[in-house]
């Protein structure tokens, strides 16, 4: 959303190392410009003998020495030792030579000649070479993405590879979503304090399966598993036998197997749905990378890892390796557009966010500020922004903030216009128009155009008078008790930013949730209390954040999301249909006489069946 993917990936793909996934060392590729550069630290004295390696095993030890001799390679180095070319026999255990290409004195300053000596035994070497120096280190070098110790070979990287949005970076098994559905085993055991003979096993539990419960029932006696003791103290071993099968019988997951095969039927897919949830990709772990992107590291940290940082953190992160050392132009410029972005960030109060939350997860609050930050980072000037209501769900303390960082936006020579009911973004505007007094027919007039303090003198504005304090939303005198014995007790809850918390809820009251943007409200109450209920109460739903549990639930009937979603599926509903309203108004037409003796229906009075909608426009 801040467009900070775009950076970094271009970023990894001119400055990161990979890594060997075998021998776990960072793999550099080197020119002879950049050996020459780190030359200036080696001994100033005696000889710098430059090398390269020629395989010996299988080959004629004559030609061998007349092929070198006829390219102008008059000495081998081996033992420590320079030896003549005419000289060397090869050994019986001998697979390679190393043909010496220069002996650079090391106090000289002579660029040209070193350069030309190391492409010499890159390209005779194909791609490795090797410096001995006079105190008897061997140095390896590579112009290759190749691993010195297994010969691992690593493709030339592409900003692409490291973009889970594109085929080249994406993993292949859950195609960049870090998540997959599948069966999830907390839905298949979702009562682990049952025993198998009293049902443990949820699908095998219903009078459909009841084949597959014999054949449970068979199978746990042939392999001795108790039927009457708590799934939860069976060994782990019989656990797996029953969900994964062995020795012939197809278990849980091969019944589900099965059950794939038919998901052409409705009831089928009704009743897989049953048991089914995302759960992190096995393979990327959540990483959304294909794993030769995460073999690129910067710094010793791999994308996905740096998006896990807090922002905060991970300023500090780019501010540390932009101090290291002078870098190319370009990457400069990347780095400088990074830092940027997360300092926008910062500023809007999100630096306890991390870059890979999913955007679906973020408060509406978050989602404005990160929107903003985006324009921000724009630096679009001579612009017009509309904002919709953007303190929507802020704290005063997340207002003030989004009320700056408007003001920097207009400060870069943008016009803002905010639609708002928040005093503080009032207060701060340069110019109000106040619409009203009413909603609907009632409304509709220009009350109010001018600055901020003059407002206060408009008489039939509801605004003015709110602002004011002459009209207030009054205090209950009285407050309900909740001391009935009914409540939800979450306990331990750990999802996204929530610190192992537990979280008493009591029932038949109004509890309001309150706290800083980002602070938790939305986790607790959508990740973890409604789909932690919903899995209670075994209804379709997705898995309920880390928590230690829920009790309680046994007080609720049924559970209702109430959110900023839309109405409906299509773009025909509206409040009437939504809350089942039209259905009345549909019978009711239909009962009337003119239409019970031309036979129709409900139907003909509807905009989203053909009959009753207008086929231009399909009820548009």
């Amino acid at each position: 959303m801040t467009e900070l993917n775009d950076f970094l990936k271009l970023l990894f793909a001119r400055m990161a190392l990979p890594v060997c996934p075998n021998c776990h060392l960072e793999i550099r590729r080197n020119t002879p410009e950049s050996i020459w550069e780190e030359s200036r630290n080696w001994p100033r004295e005696g000889f710098w003998i430059i090398l390269f390696g020629l395989p010996v095993q299988g080959r004629d030890p004559k030609e061998l020495r007349s092929g070198l001799l006829r390219m102008g390679f008059l000495r081998l180095f081996s033992n420590g030792q320079t030896l003549p070319v005419e000289q060397w026999e090869p050994g019986p255990q001998e697979r390679e030579i190393h043909v010496v290409v220069d002996r650079f004195p090391a106090s000289s300053s002579d660029r040209g000649r070193f350069v030309d000596s190391m492409e010499a035994a890159f390209r005779y070497g194909k791609g490795w070479a090797s410096t001995t120096l006079p105190d008897g280190r061997t140095l390896q070098w590579s112009n290759q993405w190749k691993c010195s110790g297994c010969g691992l070979e690593i493709k030339e990287p592409v900003p692409n590879l490291f973009s889970f949005n594109s085929p080249v970076g994406a993993c292949p098994t859950c195609r960049g979503f870090g998540r997959v559905i599948d069966i999830d085993p907390d839905l298949v055991i979702p009562e682990p304090w049952r025993t198998i003979r009293q049902g443990a096993v949820k699908p095998f539990s219903m009078p459909a399966a009841r084949h597959e419960f014999r054949d449970l029932i068979r199978f746990c006696t042939r392999h001795s598993i108790p039927l009457d003791v708590p799934w939860s103290e069976l060994p782990e071993e019989a656990r797996m036998g029953i969900l994964d099968g062995r020795d012939g019988y197809y278990g849980v997951k091969g019944f589900f197997k099965w059950l794939e095969e038919k998901s052409y039927r409705m009831h089928v897919r009704v009743f897989l749905s049953r048991f089914r949830a995302y759960r992190m990709c096995p393979v990327c772990k959540g990483a959304r990378l294909r794993p030769e992107a995460l073999q690129w590291q910067l710094m010793g940290r791999t994308l996905p890892e740096l998006c896990s940082m807090p922002v905060e953190t991970l300023t500090q992160f780019f501010s540390d390796l932009e101090s290291r050392t002078e870098f190319h132009p370009v990457s400069q410029m990347l780095l400088s557009e990074i830092r940027t972005r997360l300092s926008y960030l910062e500023e809007v109060g999100l630096g306890y966010l991390t870059l890979e939350r999913p955007s679906r997860t973020l408060s509406g609050g978050e989602v404005e500020r990160v929107l903003l930050t985006r324009a921000l980072g724009s630096r679009l000037v001579n612009t017009l922004f509309v904002l919709d209501e953007p303190s929507i769900g802020l704290h005063p303390r997340d207002t003030e903030r989004l009320a700056r960082a408007i003001r920097r936006l207009v400060g870069q020579g943008n016009t803002a216009v905010v639609v708002e009911h928040d005093p503080s973004l009032i207060r701060s505007a340069d110019l109000v128009l106040d619409l009203g007094p009413g909603a609907g027919a009632r409304g509709g007039r220009l009350l109010y155009m001018g600055p901020p303090s003059g407002l206060m003198a408009v008489e039939d504005s509801p605004t003015a008078l709110y602002l004011s304090g002459k009209r207030t939303i009054p205090i209950p005198a009285k407050r309900r008790d909740c001391s009935n014995g009914k409540f939800l007790l979450l306990r331990d809850v750990r999802e996204n930013n929530l610190k192992g918390i537990d979280v008493r809820i009591p029932l038949e009251a109004l509890v309001c949730i309150t706290g800083p943007s980002g602070s938790g409200k939305s986790t607790l109450l959508l990740d973890v209390l409604y789909r932690a209920l919903l899995r209670a109460k075994n209804l379709p739903g997705e898995k309920p954040g880390r928590h230690g549990g829920l009790e309680g639930a046994d007080w609720i009937y049924r559970v209702e999301l109430v959110d900023q979603s839309g109405l409906g599926r299509t773009s025909r509903a509206n409040p009437a249909t939504y809350s089942g309203a039209w259905e009345h108004v549909r019978k009711a037409f239909a009962y009337q006489p003119l239409a019970r003796s031309r036979g129709w229906g409900p139907g003909m009075f509807s905009f989203n069946v053909p009959g009753g909608r207008c086929e231009s426009c399909k009820g548009e």
